[in-house]
């Protein structure tokens, strides 16, 4: 079944999420992708090398491997980021999404900027 987590932040700032995931996708490459209609996941970023981030516009990638979970740091946040999210392992060239993040970003003109949120998904967190 999948997990879900709600989260509101604010246009401005960063949100840091941190999805769990099993030992046995350990070695997988993980990918967190921006959910469509019909089913389709649009990758945002995916891992690339071990123990790295890896950068791709606004988003930033790390798999903890021995903690058994990646972040994916999105910064300047926009209101149209705002939607619903996969965390993912791709198995055998499929992506299998586990822990699904819906972001809600608002405007907030006294909101302070440089605030970054950390969020937890999937597991039993």
């Amino acid at each position: 079944s999948l997990g879900s987590r709600e989260v509101t932040t604010y246009a401005g700032g960063g949100i840091n999420i941190k999805c769990r995931y099993e030992d046995e996708y350990k070695d997988k490459t993980k990918s967190f992708c921006k959910i469509r209609t019909n089913q389709l996941c649009l990758n945002q970023i995916q891992t690339k090398q071990i123990s790295e981030w890896s950068h791709d516009g606004r988003f930033s990638i790390h798999d903890n491997r021995r903690a058994g979970f990646f972040s994916v740091f999105i910064r300047e946040l926009i209101t149209e980021d705002t939607g619903s999210y996969g965390c993912g392992v791709v198995v055998s060239d499929e992506l299998e999404i586990y822990t699904v993040v819906k972001l809600n970003v608002r405007e907030d003109l006294s909101y302070e900027k440089s605030i970054s949120e950390t969020v937890h998904v999937g597991g039993d967190l």
